[in-house]
């Protein structure tokens, strides 16, 4: 809750002036809602921010359009929203853009066209996604928001060897599962990708009997004659 608070300060300053901000930030995504303001839509400078699964709006624009005036003092670090007429605080520092703490926001983990975002000439970016995740702005284990695929998965359907050393030694989750159910090992299996099946199998020791939406392991999807299929039929899970 202490994050939240501090956020919607910088939120409601942000609107009205230039702030000098250190550095400290939280995680989250911004989504695409309508907001109805007595049933009438309304239209919002910055849409609503979600973080841990809570939907946030900036106090001053929200507070405003229900007939609020906002005021903030920096020295109590308040905000006060009254719809009386009255003043309830002594100063009124929302326009002077003094010294706070900064809460920025990064990616979440669904991202719009990742794919497209991260890539130069139609394919991944190593230097791209590398920068991102070091300045906190993408997540190692960040998602399209459409598919599902994860940076690794895609890296697999590229054969995008730059991109998986990016992410190998950052904490990249090597089993996590597109919207269809499908790990990086389903898809290095029906991509025929003899070096990410190695990588998964030897050096991450992925899970190999992990089942899709359909209802189907990585074995399924791989030649009954091939190497694959046969060093499949090996593991135990």
């Amino acid at each position: 809750m202490k994050k939240f608070i501090a956020g919607v300060i910088v939120g409601a300053l942000v609107a009205t002036g230039t702030s000098v901000y250190a550095a400290s930030q939280i995680t989250g995504m911004f989504a695409d809602f309508n907001v109805l303001v007595n049933g009438n839509k309304v239209s919002l400078e910055q849409e609503p921010l979600v973080v841990d699964g809570s939907t946030y709006l900036k106090v001053r624009e929200i507070s405003e359009m229900l007939g609020y005036e906002v005021q903030y003092e920096n020295v109590s670090r308040t905000i006060s929203l009254s719809n009386d007429g009255k003043k309830y605080l002594t100063n009124d520092d929302s326009g002077k853009g003094e010294l706070m703490e900064e809460k920025s926001v990064v990616e979440g983990k669904y991202i719009k066209d990742l794919a497209t975002k991260y890539s130069e000439d139609g394919k991944l970016n190593a230097e791209k996604i590398k920068t991102a995740i070091e300045n906190g702005i993408l997540d190692v284990n960040s998602q399209d928001e459409e598919t599902g695929d994860s940076l690794f998965i895609l890296a697999i359907k590229e054969n995008n060897f730059p991109v998986y050393e990016v992410l190998k030694y950052r904490g990249v989750d090597p089993e996590l599962a597109n919207r269809e159910g499908k790990t990086p090992l389903h898809i290095a299996v029906i991509e025929n990708n003899d070096f990410f099946y190695g990588e998964l199998t030897n050096y991450f020791e992925v899970k190999t009997k992990i089942k899709d939406s359909d209802g189907k392991m990585p074995i399924d999807y791989a030649d009954k004659t091939s190497s694959t299929f046969r060093s499949l039929r090996m593991y135990d899970e």
